[in-house]
């Protein structure tokens, strides 16, 4: 079996000979497309009054930045919509999320 340069394909895509730059640019695509679609999932049920929503990548039920706000602290386990900036997640585990996705919507 032969290995390929590193470029040479796109991971997953079974693409021949693709440069690196594509593959990281259909990859970042690909991630503006997931966060883009979280956060208009997210915001929906925000403007709803919902705690939690369906992940429309996953399916996961995820909470909401409403019950974070809430919760009224940081629990500490690294929320997606985390209000509080995930200030009581520990620095390693800080290290390999993303930063928290909130959203600026008038509930009342």
């Amino acid at each position: 079996m032969q290995q390929q340069a590193p470029g040479a394909a796109c991971a997953g895509t079974g693409a021949a000979a693709a440069p690196a730059s594509e593959c990281a640019s259909a990859k970042a695509l690909a991630e503006e497309k997931e966060i883009a679609d979280i956060e208009e999932a997210h915001t929906c049920a925000v403007r709803n009054g919902e705690l939690q929503y369906t992940d429309p990548v996953t399916g996961y039920s995820v909470f909401s930045q409403l019950a974070s706000s809430r919760r009224g602290y940081c629990c500490g386990s690294g929320c997606r919509h985390c209000v509080y900036n995930h200030e009581n997640v520990k620095p390693e585990r800080k290290a390999k999320i993303r930063r928290p996705i909130t959203c600026e919507v008038d509930v009342a």
